[in-house]
């Protein structure tokens, strides 16, 4: 575990070296014009609420190995809740002033996202991939955790500076969500002092390199966005009109919040991750009437 360890450290300082970094520390720029970079995020970091319910998570852990791997799951779900809470504390609303029919244009079809949304299937796939193993899953989520870290220690400092000029806490961007990213999955050292065969050690590291690859490309998109739209102040658009929007008035933010977030929405979620993954996720999907109604609807499509 030691090597794969430190080829985590090894990609982690590379990635901390990326331009998206020495942005957000550049204070040449607003500290809210950097923190503008928040809806570049959407994709991943909402649906990473799912993804550790039912991809990462184990439905019937079996050793003490899966048990830690689920308690961490269960902390980090809730962060797409602080993501929101942020957007309406930055008030990401009136700035991009977005139709209902736009935000779902964000998240589904602009061009913006595309690269964040093209990477998601790498992380329905994590189940897949490690087939079960919860060391092969543990190396996977420690990556996700370390470059979390990164991102985060370069946002923390300018959400704390902003905070006191505006006396609003950004909990998300903010120091509140730092310390909850150390940089380590926390599972009170379950993993610690593991010596894994070669075979195993040569897939820990295939698939934490390959874990890095895809957030070097989230890095890329985030900083495309940071310096075509939030340095500007310029918020993104449709280069066509969309489809005319004929249900309720409601922000973006609670776009956001009905799509990603809303259990009546669960089970059409839990089907779209069932295909990028290309195959049925470890956990199913829920059981309530109502969800049972929407998964048939969209496993049917």
């Amino acid at each position: 575990m030691r090597t794969i360890m430190e080829l985590k450290e090894e990609r982690t300082l590379k990635l901390a070296d990326h331009p998206l970094c020495d942005w957000l520390a550049d204070e040449s720029i607003a500290e809210r014009d950097r923190l503008a970079v928040l809806p570049a995020l959407a994709p991943f970091v909402l649906a990473f609420r799912d993804l550790n319910r039912w991809v990462l998570r184990y439905p019937h852990p079996a050793s003490a190995f899966e048990e830690a791997i689920n308690a961490h799951t269960r902390e980090d779900e809730t962060h797409a809740w602080l993501y929101l809470e942020d957007w309406r504390a930055l008030r990401m609303d009136e700035w991009l002033d977005w139709s209902p029919a736009e935000a779902l244009w964000w998240t589904t079809a602009a061009p913006q996202t595309a690269a964040v949304r093209g990477v998601l299937p790498a992380f329905a796939r994590i189940a897949c991939c490690d087939g079960g193993d919860p060391v092969l899953r543990f190396c996977q989520a420690e990556v996700i955790e370390s470059t979390g870290n990164v991102f985060f220690r370069h946002t923390a400092p300018v959400a704390a500076r902003l905070s006191l000029a505006t006396g609003s806490e950004y909990r998300y961007l903010g120091p509140y969500h730092l310390e909850r990213e150390s940089g380590h999955v926390e599972t009170e050292n379950a993993f610690d002092g593991l010596v894994l065969g070669p075979d195993e050690r040569r897939r820990a590291a295939e698939l934490t390199n390959r874990m890095f690859d895809v957030f070097e490309v989230m890095f890329d998109a985030f900083h495309a966005f940071a310096t075509d739209h939030a340095q500007t102040g310029r918020p993104p658009r449709p280069e066509h009109p969309v489809r005319p929007w004929s249900g309720p008035r409601w922000t973006a933010s609670q776009v956001l919040e009905f799509q990603y977030l809303s259990p009546s929405t669960d089970a059409l979620r839990h089907a779209w991750l069932s295909r990028l993954a290309g195959e049925p996720l470890p956990c199913l999907a829920p059981s309530d009437a109502l969800a049972s109604v929407s998964y048939a609807l969209a496993t049917a499509v």
